[in-house]
């Protein structure tokens, strides 16, 4: 029922108001801050802050690991016995508590920014897989209308593979208007981002005097955007789910699976190589884990790696299924990871820690993207470009070159004041401490 309400409003407001909507849509830079540089710059904050709860949940764990053998020994109340006589007073215990539900609260914030990463990369794939096609190209290839500033005049502009300068065909009068696209593509983030609001529970934690509410979200399932996420997440699973995919934990595990692939069963055999290098002192144990690890994420990209020797425009479908798909696929798999988390009466850091590496491949391919389009036009002059591409984004989606390339542009966004720098976060932790 709310969504049909929705619907009969932005139905309503496009009659009532149309140049107020077409002004919106067109005009401003709205459907820009709602479909990206908004839930990025959520994105960049929440790394932020998981980042730091992170490093404080694991202080937490080891003092709570070492009050726990001395209060044994002590016979004395863990609460008031601690390593070589420290006390825990229940300030501290108030404090842990605190973060661990701020921890909660803030696993639901990392699975939404999840959700909805998967459902945009999952759209945009499927834009640009149509609008590579023949048909669909030419319909959804809009005419988008610049209008000048200085005399008002509007110039259509042609964009896409499929646009040409012959005259209007058939299939030119069922292509969409841009400002048709830009008013859809309005009411579809709007109806996405910001029509139900989530229901809150909270439990409040007073120290002293002061007293602060710690909110712990616990989304309603009929949001947009849990319904798109379920609609649209079984497609990347799907497509995941190939001969040649793999997870870290199926490959690690080395359980005997009588379903295991062929590639599995080669990424074992090369696994018992590895530990012969390492047992005859030819490589150390960390090679061999980095080597595995990069062969198993390399896996994903098989299915796409036959049209790196494709002209370009088969090359371009690779490109999509390694910058867009894969990663959707991945995101869905650590969503689900937290999914799991939720049911378990223990908190468990290696999911958020593993959903913090999505999130940061989110930061470092949007910035990615918005550099590939930018010099887009000098990109179409050079041979083999989109090959190019491809191997750029097969090796941006690899676990290291992904925290790598976000440590690089948190430092720069650091300097710029977006994000509080690492010293500055140290420097106020160890004020509190001391306060």
């Amino acid at each position: 029922l709310p969504h049909l309400l929705y619907i009969m409003a932005a139905l309503l407001a496009k009659r009532m108001i149309p140049s107020v909507v077409t002004y919106l849509a067109t005009r401003t830079y709205l459907n820009a801050i709602l479909s990206f540089w908004h839930p990025l710059y959520l994105t960049i904050l929440a790394i932020s802050r998981l980042s730091n709860h992170l490093k404080s949940y694991e202080q937490v764990d080891t003092a709570e690991g070492e009050t726990e053998l001395p209060s044994k020994l002590s016979g004395r109340n863990p609460e008031k016995a601690g390593r070589r006589g420290r006390l825990v007073t229940p300030s501290m215990l108030k404090k842990q508590q605190k973060q661990k539900t701020e921890m909660k609260a803030l696993r639901s914030e990392v699975e939404d920014l999840l959700k909805y990463w998967v459902v945009y990369a999952l759209l945009l794939a499927l834009f640009r897989a149509l609008l590579l096609l023949p048909i669909f190209g030419r319909i959804l290839n809009v005419t988008a209308m610049t209008t000048s500033v200085i005399d008002s005049t509007a110039q259509p502009a042609k964009i896409g593979r499929w646009s040409t300068g012959r005259k209007a065909g058939l299939l030119d009068k069922f292509r969409l208007s841009g400002r048709f696209a830009e008013e859809l593509r309005l009411a579809f983030f709007v109806w996405l981002r910001l029509m139900p609001v989530p229901s809150f529970s909270g439990s409040e934690v007073s120290e002293g005097k002061r007293s602060e509410k710690i909110v712990e979200v616990e989304p309603n399932k009929h949001r947009p955007l849990d319904i798109s996420y379920d609609f649209l997440s079984p497609i990347t699973i799907s497509a995941m789910n190939s001969s040649a995919f793999l997870t870290k934990t199926e490959s690690f595990s080395g359980s005997n699976n009588d379903n295991k692939t062929y590639f599995a069963i080669g990424i074992t055999k090369f696994r018992s190589i590895l530990d012969l290098a390492v047992m005859l002192r030819l490589c150390s144990k960390n090679a061999q884990d980095w080597i595995i690890s990069t062969v198993v994420e390399s896996s994903s990209l098989v299915p796409a790696a036959v049209t790196l020797v494709m002209p370009s425009y088969f090359t371009s479908y690779g490109v999509i299924y390694v910058s867009l798909i894969v990663p959707a696929g991945y995101s869905s798999r650590s969503c689900a990871a937290i999914t799991r988390q939720k049911t378990s009466a223990e908190l468990d850091s290696l999911p958020l820690d593993d959903s913090r590496r999505y999130l940061q491949f989110w930061v470092v391919h949007a910035m990615i993207s918005v550099f590939l389009d930018f010099i887009s036009p000098l990109l179409s002059w050079v041979p083999f470009s989109t090959h190019m591409t491809w191997l750029l984004w097969a090796y941006v989606q690899l676990e290291h070159p992904t925290r790598k390339l976000h440590s690089f542009l948190e430092k720069e966004l650091a300097l710029l004041g977006l994000v509080s720098s690492k010293d500055n976060q140290n420097a106020s932790e160890t004020l509190e401490d001391s306060a």
